[in-house]
C-alpha cells in the first residue's frame, strides 16, 4: 500500500523529498527507491510541455493533428 501511494504521488508530479516526508522516511536513501519512476514522469512532463509549446507556435491542437503524443 505504501509503495502504491508513493508511486501514485510521484506519477502525479510530487517531488521525492515530499513523498519521503509523507511516508515518514528518515532519509532520502529510503525514498530513492522510487527514483526510477520519476524518470518516466519527467519524460511524460517534457512531452506535455513540448506539445504545449508546439500548439502555441503552430496553432492550437497542432500536436494532436500531427499525430504527436506530446499534446497536453
Amino acid at each position: 500500500m505504501r509503495h502504491s501511494y508513493a508511486s501514485r504521488a510521484l506519477a502525479l508530479g510530487e517531488a521525492l523529498p515530499v513523498i519521503g516526508k509523507l511516508l515518514g522516511h528518515s532519509g532520502m536513501e529510503t525514498t530513492a527507491r522510487y527514483a526510477h519512476l520519476a524518470r518516466n514522469s519527467e519524460q511524460e512532463a517534457a512531452e506535455r510541455v513540448a506539445g504545449s509549446i508546439a500548439d502555441d507556435v503552430m496553432g492550437e491542437d497542432w500536436s494532436r493533428a500531427s499525430g504527436s503524443e506530446c499534446a497536453p
